[in-house]
């Protein structure tokens, strides 16, 4: 969900692999859970493109440059990408029948999702640089919300699964037992690139499996 309206116009830092550039804001589409920012940046032979990115990753950009937190934002983006290959590994070793998406116009609320013949999972990933996330559980009731949303217009059964590198705290894995225990297949897994796959791909594993 994106929490500032972006304008055609606007100069925004954007992320190129590693690097960062500048781009122009060249048009806006999708509803604020699933915003999508077109925008023009130049290349480094000095030619220009038209790209499109998340515009929760320009979001981060912004408040890591209110919170003088350099590079975090970027972190984030590269933490996406780094659980989305571990992801396609874990469900690669599940079933090789396995396929991914991105979101689409008519969804929101997560990243990433991954198909076997049975199940949708829909993975939301949180980067964060304090060392524990939000007591608040407000990514899990998005992304419980965005379950409910897919559930209801689909036939096959769906799982979400919140991803984050801080510690969960207790309140929060507590309340998605809860919503397991009355048939809401919602998980929450701690995850870091160079902690291995194992916890990962154990709830990953009963998420497929879930059964109401």
């Amino acid at each position: 969900m994106t929490d500032h309206a972006y304008e055609i116009g606007q100069q925004v830092s954007v992320p190129r692999g590693l690097d960062v550039v500048q781009g122009t804001v060249d048009g806006v589409y999708g509803d604020e859970r699933n915003r999508q920012v077109i925008l023009h940046v130049e290349t480094e032979g000095g030619d220009s493109e038209t790209i499109t990115v998340p515009a929760s990753v320009l979001d981060a950009a912004r408040r890591d440059e209110a919170e003088h937190q350099p590079g975090a934002w970027l972190s984030a983006y590269q933490y996406e990408q780094a659980l989305e290959v571990a992801l396609a590994d874990i469900f690669r070793s599940i079933d090789s029948k396995f396929s991914q998406t991105s979101p689409g116009p008519r969804d929101s609320g997560f990243d990433i999702a991954f198909f076997t013949p049975e199940r949708m999972v829909v993975f939301e990933a949180k980067h964060r640089s304090r060392e524990t996330l939000d007591a608040g559980g407000k990514y899990l009731d998005q992304l419980a919300a965005c379950v409910h949303e897919i559930q209801a217009r689909v036939t096959r059964s769906i799982s979400g699964i919140l991803v984050t590198n801080a510690k969960i705290p207790h309140g929060l894995a507590k309340r998605a037992a809860i919503a397991r225990d009355r048939g809401e297949s919602l998980w929450i897994a701690r995850w870091a690139p160079d902690e291995g796959l194992d916890e990962l791909a154990d709830i990953v594993r009963k998420a497929v499996s879930f059964q109401r």
